[in-house]
């Protein structure tokens, strides 16, 4: 997000198979964790001072690249 900021995007959508994550950022969940508020308070701030941000949550077998981008890790 701060890349996309800094390079003047006017669009940025992110997907994420991670249901918690989304729903934190979204404001669907709290974040328990007071490092785990950190975060999604740094990256919600970021989300909503541009209009443009979306955050979608998708399942795993939706999200290819990032399924490819795990198992090329874990090699």
């Amino acid at each position: 997000m701060k890349l996309a900021q800094e390079l003047g995007t006017k669009k940025l959508t992110a997907k994420s198979d991670l249901k918690l994550v989304t729903g934190q950022i979204n404001g669907d969940y709290q974040a328990k964790n007071p490092q785990l508020a950190k975060y999604r308070d740094r990256a919600s701030a970021m989300a909503f001072s541009s209009n443009n941000f979306v955050l979608l949550h998708v399942s795993r077998d939706q999200n290819e690249r990032a399924d490819l981008l795990e198992k090329l890790a874990n090699t």
